[in-house]
C-alpha cells in the first residue's frame, strides 16, 4: 500500500486522451465531475503549460494509506456511517501518445503535473467531489518569484514522474478544514516525508473526530470548528520549522509592522507563509502564501513621501515596495492565484465610514504565520534594521579614495533612498554568488575569498543586499551586501557582533569591536568597485 495516493498503482489500465483542440476540458469536467470550480482552473493551467495528452486512472482506496485513513476518520466523524469513494488520478503530458507503450516512452521533462479527485458517498448525507490534491507549475514565470518549491513524485501507469511546485488541496469540511490543506502546502520542505497526512496533523492536535472535532456535519448544531492559530503553529513546529507570527490588531507591537512584511520575510527566502483573514460571514479562512510577483515599473516607491520607518530618523525602501501580488492557493477556487498586495487589510486600516457589509467592514487580516528553518534566531526584519544602522556607521570610516559608487550609496542613504533586500543563504550559496558576479568592467572576486565561504556550506546567513531605486527594480542589480549570522541572537548592546562581513564597492568590511555607538571596522580591498547582479539574478 502506498503512503500517498499519488504514488499508488492503479488497478486498471489508464484511459488516455489527446487534449489538443477541439478537445474541451470544460465539457470533460461537466460530464465527469459536474461544476467543480477548482477543476476548471487546474485544467486551464495544464493547457497553459502545453499539455497535449491526459492520462486518467481510477484508484482504489485500499491501495492508498492516506485515502483509507481519511475514510476511516469520516466514519468516526459521522458516527459510523458507511463511506464509498471514487478516486481519479489525472496526469498531464506535453508529449503526444495514445497507448500505454507511448506512455512508457514519456520522459520526466514531458510531465506537466497531476491532480487527484475524490468523490465521497456517505450514507444518508449529500455526496461531494473535491480536488484531493494537485501539483502544477506556477504560471507566468517571467515576473513570478516563488522559491522553495518541493518535488513530488507521481505514479502514472507503470512509471513515476517528478513535478516541482506547491501542493494544492481542498478540504472535506468533516475531518479536515482550510487550515489543514494550507498546512499541506506549507510543510513539505520541512517534513521528512515531503508531505503530511491529515491524520498525522489530527493525531498531533488530539483531534479524534469524536470528543474533539473539526468541520461541520449537516444538521449538527454550531457553525463548525477550524484549527486555532496555536494549532497551526504546533503543526509547523512539529516538522522542524520555526514560526514568526503576528495577530491583528490585538498584538500591538506586531500590528505596527505591516502583515505584508512578515509574508515577504519568509517567501522571498523560499519558505511558505500562511495568511488568516476574516470573511463576510464572520468565519476565518486560511490560505498558504509561497511567492510574489514583481513589477519593475512600480510608481509607488518613487512617489511616496514616506517609506518604511525603523526609527524617527532612520528610513529605507524595502525591496518588497515593487511587489505587486502574493502568490497563493485558495482551496475554494484553485491553485496559484495572485492576491494584490493591499487587497486584504488589517482591522486597523479598514475604513470605518464604509457601509455595513462592505469589503472594508467585513474582511480583514487577523493572523499571519511566516516559516523559517528551526535554528534561525535572527529575524529578517531585525537583520534589515541592524544592516541599515551598520551601513550608516561604516560610511564615515570608509577610506576616502573617491569611489563613485560608495559616494552614491552614501548619498541615497542620506536621503532615505537605500533599497534593502533580505534573503537567507548558506555559505555555499553565498560562495557560488560571489563566484558568479562581476563588476561593470568585468572585475571579479578572488578565488581564495570565494573559498573562504565555501568552507562553511551549511552555515546560514541573512544577506541584506544594498541597492538604489534606479538599479534595483529595473536591472536587478545592487551596490553591495551585509551578511549576518542567522543562527545567532544579536547582543542588544552590540548588535554589530552578528555581522559576518559587508561587501561594499572596493572593500570587504569586518566588525572589529566597540559598541553600536562607537564601532570599529577593518577594511580589506576587493576587486569589484561598481554594482553587480542581485542574488539569483546573476544570469
Amino acid at each position: 500500500m502506498a503512503k500517498f495516493a499519488r504514488l499508488s498503482k492503479a488497478g486498471k489500465p489508464p484511459e488516455i486522451y489527446p487534449v489538443v483542440r477541439p478537445f474541451s476540458f470544460f465539457d470533460f469536467r461537466e460530464k465527469h465531475f459536474g461544476e467543480l470550480e477548482p477543476l476548471a482552473r487546474l485544467f486551464s493551467q495544464a493547457r497553459f503549460f502545453g499539455a497535449v495528452t491526459m492520462v486518467v486512472e481510477s484508484l482504489n482506496v485500499k491501495s492508498c494509506a492516506d485515502l483509507l485513513e481519511e475514510n476511516e476518520d469520516i466514519q468516526k466523524r459521522t458516527g459510523g456511517k458507511s463511506v464509498a469513494s471514487q478516486i481519479f488520478r489525472i496526469g498531464f503530458f506535453t508529449k503526444h501518445f495514445k497507448t500505454n507503450r507511448g506512455l512508457n516512452t514519456a520522459k520526466p521533462e514531458d510531465f506537466v503535473g497531476y491532480l487527484i479527485t475524490k468523490k465521497d458517498e456517505i450514507s444518508g448525507l449529500p455526496s461531494g467531489t473535491r480536488v484531493y490534491e494537485s501539483v502544477l507549475p506556477i504560471c507566468r514565470t517571467e515576473n513570478n518569484f516563488a522559491r522553495g518549491e518541493s518535488q513530488f513524485i507521481c505514479q502514472v501507469g507503470t512509471k513515476r514522474f517528478p513535478v516541482s511546485g506547491f501542493l494544492y488541496a481542498q478540504q472535506n469540511a468533516l475531518t479536515n478544514v482550510c487550515a489543514h490543506v494550507a498546512l499541506r502546502s506549507a510543510v513539505p520542505q520541512f517534513h521528512t516525508d515531503g508531505d503530511m497526512s491529515y491524520r498525522e496533523m489530527n493525531d498531533l492536535l488530539g483531534i479524534d473526530h469524536q470528543q474533539k472535532k473539526v468541520g461541520h456535519l449537516p444538521g449538527e448544531p454550531g457553525s463548525g470548528n477550524g484549527l486555532s492559530l496555536a494549532d497551526m503553529i504546533t503543526v509547523i513546529d512539529s516538522v522542524g520549522a520555526k514560526t514568526e507570527h503576528a495577530n491583528y490588531p490585538s498584538t500591538l507591537s506586531s500590528s505596527q509592522i505591516p502583515y505584508q512584511r512578515f509574508l515577504y520575510g519568509s517567501v522571498e527566502s523560499g519558505f511558505p507563509a500562511m495568511l488568516v483573514f476574516k470573511t463576510a460571514n464572520s468565519s476565518q479562512h486560511v490560505v498558504p502564501v509561497f511567492g510574489h510577483t514583481f513589477n519593475r515599473d512600480m510608481w509607488v516607491p518613487s512617489a511616496e513621501a514616506s517609506y518604511f520607518r525603523v526609527g524617527p530618523n532612520l528610513r529605507y525602501i524595502p525591496s518588497d515596495s515593487w511587489l505587486s501580488t502574493f502568490i497563493c492557493h485558495d482551496d475554494n477556487w484553485g491553485s496559484n492565484f495572485c492576491i494584490p498586495r493591499h487587497y486584504l487589510r488589517t482591522l486597523k486600516q479598514k475604513k470605518s465610514t464604509a457601509p455595513p457589509g462592505s469589503h472594508s467592514n467585513s474582511e480583514w487580516v487577523s493572523h499571519v504565520i511566516a516559516t523559517l528553518p528551526k535554528n534561525i534566531l535572527l529575524t529578517p526584519l531585525r537583520a534589515e534594521v541592524i544592516g541599515l544602522n551598520a551601513l550608516y556607521a561604516m560610511f564615515p570610516l570608509l577610506p576616502n579614495d573617491g569611489n563613485r559608487w560608495r559616494e552614491r550609496l552614501a548619498f541615497y542613504a542620506r536621503y532615505s533612498l537605500t533599497v534593502l533586500r533580505t534573503i537567507l543563504v548558506t555559505g555555499k550559496e553565498y560562495a557560488d554568488h560571489l563566484d558568479k558576479i562581476d563588476g561593470w568592467k568585468g572585475a571579479r572576486i578572488r578565488r581564495n575569498e570565494v573559498e573562504a565561504f565555501a568552507k562553511y556550506p551549511h552555515l546560514k546567513f541573512w544577506m541584506v543586499e544594498l541597492s538604489v531605486p534606479e538599479l534595483f527594480p529595473t536591472n536587478f542589480r545592487k551596490v553591495g551586501e551585509i551578511l549576518f549570522f542567522a543562527e545567532k541572537q544579536p547582543d542588544p548592546k552590540q548588535t554589530f557582533n552578528s555581522i559576518v562581513m559587508a561587501r561594499l564597492p572596493g572593500y570587504f568590511v569586518f566588525y572589529n569591536g566597540g559598541d553600536d555607538t562607537n564601532p570599529k571596522f577593518d577594511f580589506l580591498p576587493n576587486q569589484i568597485e561598481s554594482h553587480v547582479p542581485l542574488y539569483r539574478c546573476e544570469e
